[in-house]
């Protein structure tokens, strides 16, 4: 995977990759990022409960990366969302 997000940085393609999370305690979680073609990059998430315990309506944000990365954080490779300085 680590060198299909590399290509596809290199060459400007977006791309996307996510982490299903799964059933956290009360609801479903997923994390991700994504870049466009011209190079910028969001970094996302959705969760079907937000407010612990249903009730509410379920929630997706997106947010600007300004610079998404690739990192080893002990724990296999990840995309990042690093905050620009």
């Amino acid at each position: 995977m680590t060198a299909c997000i590399a290509e596809a940085k290199q060459g400007h393609k977006p791309f996307f990759s996510y982490d299903a999370g799964g059933l956290i305690s009360d609801s479903w979680q997923v994390t991700g990022i994504l870049t466009t073609p011209d190079g910028a990059g969001y970094s996302f998430g959705y969760d079907s409960s937000p407010c612990g315990g249903g009730g509410c309506s379920d929630r997706f944000t997106i947010t600007h990366c300004e610079n998404p990365t690739v990192a080893n954080f002990g724990l296999g490779w990840q995309l990042t969302c690093a905050a620009s300085r």
